[in-house]
């Protein structure tokens, strides 16, 4: 049996209201692209630097495995940029600290970042619950990590947490989109001093001609010219094989491409989270307009994304060079 004229133009006009109301709803893509990216650009960052450190030790090994002569000490297991103790002095290297603690706030950036992305993905009050928790935990982090590093308070008051909490309380409360907007504005607000800070410390020490970058570029051309030495001094003994001589070169050629791209990792990383910093600026400006996103925002997060291919890009091409 049909419906009845009224009922179907009832339903129609439901359908309608419905309709309307899915298109005008403010899209939180963008908030959760700035979380995704941010986190990259960290993880990317990390692995890189990591993957140096990793190239340091297998130029120990393959020193010390060359000299019989020769044992290990605590230091051979270290990298450029792990910290330990100076057995006489007990004090660490200092550019390394300085390095660990600026790779630790970008990590705490990147933590706040992913908590930011999960209030803006969260679909039900648990999810915002857990959101909350996260965001609390990575800016209270990042405000240690900021204070370790330069002396200095990052700037999140007792107030700001206050209106964070309160915000993100009363969205997870009977969960609606509209309380959910309002928890991120209150976030991006009250974070965006702080996250401006810890960018440019981040971005102005680790840039391309920081001391860092430098010790870092150094560092590596000290482990090529070590590993250049022992081959020199090794390719003429009668135990010397053609496999061997060229997994010597191959890793020199290894260390090389370090060597040669850390001035552009260094780069890339300084620029990607100035890229960040500028596109929580435009983060703020949209999460204040009713449409959560704009043509701004889209733009520096493409910024940023590119930076980020630009820092994995590092270490797909030394990781290509040791094959």
């Amino acid at each position: 049996m049909r419906p009845s004229g009224p009922v179907t133009r009832s339903a129609v006009i439901v359908s309608a209201a419905i309709l309307i109301s899915a298109c005008s709803t403010p899209s939180l893509t963008q908030v959760r692209q700035f979380g995704n990216e941010s986190a990259a650009l960290s993880a990317s960052a990390k692995h890189a630097f990591t993957y140096l450190d990793q190239l340091e030790i297998q130029r120990k090994l393959y020193t010390l495995a060359s000299d019989p002569k020769d044992g290990p000490t605590d230091s051979t297991f270290t990298g450029f940029f792990e910290t330990l103790p100076d057995r006489q002095t007990g004090q660490k290297d200092p550019r390394k600290q300085a390095l660990a603690l600026r790779l630790d706030l970008l990590a705490g950036l990147a933590s706040y970042a992913s908590a930011l992305q999960s209030l803006a993905a969260a679909n039900y009050a648990a999810d915002i619950d857990s959101a909350s928790g996260e965001l609390n935990g990575a800016l209270v982090s990042l405000g240690k990590t900021y204070q370790a590093a330069t002396g200095n308070d990052i700037g999140l008051s007792t107030e700001d947490f206050g209106l964070i909490a309160t915000a993100v309380n009363a969205a997870g409360k009977g969960y609606a989109m509209a309380r959910q907007r309002d928890a991120i504005r209150a976030v991006v607000r009250a974070a965006d001093p702080a996250v401006q800070k810890a960018a440019a410390l981040i971005a102005t020490d680790l840039g391309p001609d920081s001391g860092l970058a430098l010790y870092a570029q150094n560092a590596a051309g000290l482990s090529r010219g070590a590993l250049q030495i022992a081959y020199n001094r090794d390719r003429t003994r009668a135990d010397s094989t053609f496999d061997n001589r060229l997994a010597r070169l191959e890793q020199i050629r290894t260390m090389y491409r370090a060597q040669q791209g850390a001035g552009a990792l260094f780069s890339d990383v300084s620029k990607g989270t100035r890229a960040m910093a500028k596109a929580h600026a435009e983060l703020v400006r949209a999460v204040d307009s009713k449409a959560m996103s704009s043509a701004g925002l889209a733009q520096t997060l493409a910024e940023l994304q590119a930076y980020v291919k630009s820092v994995q890009a590092f270490q797909d091409s030394v990781a290509l060079a040791g094959k």
